[in-house]
């Protein structure tokens, strides 16, 4: 039971389960169960996010110093408390569209937008959606081959979009990628020939790519690796001050670490949070100067 309920708070099941429930009326009796399961249950996950944010107290202090606005505040807290409680009585609750909030900061026709972790091409959709079909250039980094058709079909008849079938990284190399064809394909850290899934793929630093030396907008959702990733684009991120939307939930230190790399690397940036699920996923930090 614990296994099964895990799975589902730590993947984005739980959102579709709360869209059907919620479709039934019966949404907050299902998040009564599960409250209460992990209230008498507390998992191994949980006691470690609560040593951690309890060791990194000044750390949390200064990120909430940090974000610009108070709903950025109030939802980084509940957040930080939510992933230690799993009680949905304090979750901030979603907002949508994911990556590209109201309020944080306007796209205009002259923008290049680098979308690192482009899964089938969703989140370059809505970017077009989102700038009425005006921008200079999208360049879209996905390396998982299974979605090579969905890719291609989205993107047919898109103008000025470049898929790389590649990974992004702090380095230029080759590295081991689980591919499974869905939204949580990652990069790990060996390959092994009993796991066909596990392929080697090329990564790419921003740094290092021509194609996006003018970048304006960097979105990254990698399953884990976007602080390598926005190591390999210290120089971009310092030079073009790019609008940024980077996934940090993966961790709870990249909770913690992404805000303060930024934060440190560009001090004029104007840091936002938002959060895009039912459940604990999908939390973005936002960047804007």
């Amino acid at each position: 039971m614990e296994k099964l309920l895990w799975k589902l708070r730590t993947s984005k099941v739980l959102n579709k389960v709360l869209e059907m429930f919620r479709y039934v009326g019966f949404d907050k009796f299902f998040l009564r169960i599960i409250n209460k399961w992990f209230y008498e249950h507390p998992t191994k996950a949980m006691y470690e996010s609560r040593e951690y944010f309890e060791k990194e107290k000044d750390r949390l202090e200064n990120i909430v110093s940090i974000l610009e606005d108070e709903k950025s505040k109030e939802i980084f807290s509940s957040l930080i408390e939510f992933r230690q409680t799993m009680n949905y009585k304090i979750h901030p609750g979603m907002e949508l569209p994911q990556y590209f909030p109201s309020g944080v900061f306007n796209l205009t026709k002259d923008e290049v937008f680098i979308d690192c972790g482009g899964y089938i091409g969703d989140t370059t959709l809505e970017f077009i959606k989102q700038t009425n079909n005006c921008y200079k250039k999208i360049i879209m980094f996905e390396p998982d081959v299974l979605l090579k058709d969905k890719i291609s079909n989205n993107i047919k008849g898109c103008h000025n979009v470049e898929w790389v079938q590649a990974g992004v990284y702090s380095e230029t190399t080759v590295l081991s990628f689980d591919a499974t064809g869905g939204s949580i394909s990652r990069i790990v850290d060996g390959i092994s020939e009993e796991d066909g899934n596990l392929i080697k793929i090329s990564v790419k630093a921003i740094d290092d790519c021509e194609e996006c030396r003018e970048a304006t907008f960097i979105k990254m959702d990698l399953e884990g690796s976007e602080m390598d990733a926005l190591h390999g684009a210290e120089n971009t991120i310092k030079n073009n001050k790019p609008k940024l939307a980077i996934c940090i939930y993966h961790s709870d230190a990249d909770m913690i670490q992404i805000i303060e790399y930024i934060h440190a690397l560009v001090p004029e940036y104007k840091i936002y949070v938002r959060h895009h699920s039912t459940c604990y996923a999908e939390t973005v930090m936002y960047a804007v100067v």
